[in-house]
């Protein structure tokens, strides 16, 4: 249960959150890491600091009464064995309250229990060597000679503030190399333990990045497989996108193509049962057409016949159109005449009443002349009427003719679609 609780959480991590994830890690580990170095360092140099201040320190005032010391006996045994000099003992006063000082600033330092009892031996030894001192400066100021036991004593003295000295500074000596060895195995303690914390932080990142990276795998190889079955155009599939990651946002995005998808395939067949009927329909409109093409060929025939009736009608109304024509002429000819006999009238008519008679003559045939070309005008208007009767017929058969030419036309053009 708790292993299909934690690879849900891997599928449901985007890569995003993944990235920061790791980064943050990255980030502790690196300020873990540093902290700990600076610790680390911090505490190199305390202990440094301390191996100086109660250690080197106190061996190097250890050494410096050591040699003060050392620098006394001198001074001492040459007053003792030489000659009693002044400037000697004065040197001598000054050496012993060096070394006083010397003394107190190692007190003064926060000692431990052993380094107050051996500092407490050697104030005790060295009182009892500058007391031993004081015994021989009296004797010598006074002019007395030192005997063998003066020098033993002092000898003694000698012995056990060197060996008091030497102990303190081995003891300073023994507490530096504690400390060094403290040092050291802090050292390598902090080593071991940045390399633990390093490691620990490379693997938690490798960890955590091979399980991001297994997933982004886990993620794509799912994502492929529904694009493959989609290319295949099985469109029924059943895409999961219950992950909340950036693949599932991709999955749901895919679903809700696959479905446009399916919804633009389900209209385009039943568009395309639409246009199956329709065919079915225009192929028997198409047949109906034929039929109709058939009528129209022989309506066709017919206004072609009605045409070639047409052209006899119109070869007689030329006809009749040259006889009027001829008569037009004719009327012409007349008018010129009775032009001709209307001046030969004035003529007459001028000559004398002797001519009379043979004007009234002349306007009786003027007379008939002008009945006659009424008569022939009338006729002429009758057949001018005729004609006009004609070419309205041949207008009406030549639209009828149109008419049935362009619907034939239009019939034609839906049988060609």
């Amino acid at each position: 249960m708790e292993t299909r609780e934690i690879k849900s959480l891997f599928n449901n991590l985007k890569i995003k959150t993944g990235l920061y994830i790791v980064l943050t890690i990255s980030i502790c580990a690196l300020l873990i890491l540093g902290g700990f170095a600076y610790y680390t360092i911090n505490n190199i140099k305390s202990m440094q600091e301390d191996m100086y201040t109660n250690s080197l320190i106190p061996i190097s005032q250890a050494s410096e009464i050591k040699a003060d010391i050392m620098e006394s006996k001198l001074y001492i045994t040459r007053v003792a064995t030489m000659e009693y000099k002044q400037d000697e003992v004065q040197k001598i006063d000054e050496i012993d309250t060096e070394i006083r000082y010397l003394l107190k600033n190692y007190e003064n330092r926060d000692l431990d229990e052993n380094e107050k009892e051996y500092a407490q031996n050697v104030n005790s030894v060295y009182e009892i060597y500058n007391n031993d001192w004081n015994s021989i400066e009296s004797k010598l100021s006074s002019g007395q000679k030192l005997n063998e036991e003066d020098f033993k004593t002092f000898d003694v003295n000698c012995s056990n503030i060197d060996s008091a000295i030497d102990e303190m500074i081995n003891y300073c000596k023994e507490d530096a190399g504690s400390l060094q060895s403290d040092a050291n195995m802090n050292a390598m303690k902090s080593v071991e333990i940045f390399i633990g914390l390093f490691l620990i932080s490379i693997i938690l990142m490798v960890s955590i990045t091979i399980m991001i990276i297994k997933a982004i795998k886990i993620s794509i190889k799912s994502f492929t497989v529904d694009l493959d079955t989609i290319s295949e155009g099985d469109f029924s599939i059943n895409i999961d996108s219950s992950n909340n990651n950036e693949f599932g946002v991709m999955k749901k995005q895919l679903a809700v193509s696959v479905e446009k998808i399916k919804f633009m395939i389900q209209s385009i067949r039943s568009a395309s049962n639409t246009v199956d009927n329709q065919s079915n329909l225009l192929l028997e409109l198409s047949n109906e057409i034929a039929s109709s093409s058939k009528e129209v060929v022989n309506v066709i025939e017919q206004v072609s016949n009605g045409t070639l009736t047409q052209a006899d009608n119109l070869t007689n109304m030329n006809n009749y159109i040259g006889d009027f024509g001829l008569k037009i002429s004719e009327i012409v000819a007349l008018i010129e005449d009775v032009d001709k006999n209307t001046e030969l009238i004035n003529d007459k008519a001028m000559s004398g009443n002797s001519n009379f008679k043979m004007l009234i003559n002349s306007v009786n045939e003027v007379k008939h002349s002008f009945t006659d070309v009424k008569k022939r005008i009338l006729g002429l208007g009758k057949d001018i009427n005729e004609i006009n009767e004609i070419i309205s017929l041949i207008n009406n058969i030549a639209n009828q003719t149109n008419l049935l030419a362009l619907n034939a036309a239009i019939e034609a053009a839906r049988a060609g679609e």
